[in-house]
């Protein structure tokens, strides 16, 4: 199974911000294995703490505010998610079922769904691009290998719902998604695109993915078989010793700060 979306990224520390080209088609951004990534106080997870749970229901900052001119109803809102946005994630997801994007053959159940973001919340973190309390795309990393030398790498998804499509909401929400996995240990990132997909293709390229080659006929979906191109940019340095990476949720307990900045970068972004 695999799923994956439109997306684009410009990261801050280790990742150099890049602007994006396009989102106004789906394009993919990764997924080889079912879906992962989230935050929020689930069942093994670390307890959230009270700063990060401001940084999750706050907007960006108050000169963001101030200075935007739209109004507060019609603005992209990128938070951390929780289990209890299933629902709404689960209904941006759905529609590309029925698409190459993903390889998934049927919409999982609501009890599957929130079991998957509850899988994602034990290690990775996932977040939520929102409009007048609607979720309209959401962004998260997922385990590329199960075995553990693999630990330092992740595959990234990002979803639009239409509505989010070419105002900046991929672009914001794959700039913090990529920002918070360098922080937490992360060394590379994949993008696994159903090709061709010239949109996809644009937006890795702009933002620093290499190409690693195309897998042949790698799915039978939608009637057809399909290409996967499979794309990396690394967003650390390979030390000779590294450390394993933190699960996300004891990284954000232990530093809600700097978790709280990345998400208001990400909606000073997504509100320029």
């Amino acid at each position: 199974m695999r799923d994956a979306s439109l997306c684009d990224f410009a990261a801050a520390s280790a990742i150099a911000p890049v602007a994006a080209e396009s989102e106004s088609a789906p394009a993919e951004a990764a997924g080889d294995s079912a879906s992962t990534g989230a935050m929020a106080p689930l069942p093994g997870c670390a307890p959230m703490s009270s700063q990060l749970r401001t940084a999750r229901n706050a907007p960006a900052n108050s000169q963001a505010s101030a200075t935007n001119r739209t109004p507060a109803s019609t603005q992209l809102r990128i938070r951390l998610a929780s289990a209890d946005d299933a629902d709404g994630i689960r209904a941006v997801y759905a529609p590309f079922v029925d698409t190459p994007v993903t390889f998934e053959e049927e919409v999982p159940s609501r009890e599957a769904y929130r079991e998957r973001i509850v899988r994602i919340c034990e290690k990775y973190p996932c977040l939520v691009a929102e409009e007048g309390g609607r979720i309209v795309g959401f962004a998260y990393a997922h385990e590329l290998r199960e075995r553990i030398a693999f630990q330092w790498n992740a595959e990234l998804s990002v979803y639009l719902a239409p509505a989010a499509q070419g105002r900046g909401a991929g672009s914001s929400l794959y700039t913090a998604l990529l920002e918070l996995l360098s922080l937490t240990g992360i060394k590379a990132v994949y993008g696994v695109v159903t090709s061709p997909n010239p949109a996809s293709e644009r937006l890795h390229s702009a933002f620093g993915f290499a190409l690693m080659g195309v897998q042949p006929h790698a799915g039978f979906t939608c009637g057809a078989w399909h290409d996967v191109a499979w794309y990396v940019r690394e967003i650390a340095p390979f030390e000779d010793a590294p450390a394993p990476p933190a699960p996300f949720p004891a990284y954000a307990s232990a530093h809600p700060d700097q978790v709280s900045e990345v998400i208001a970068r990400a909606n000073e972004m997504s509100q320029t």
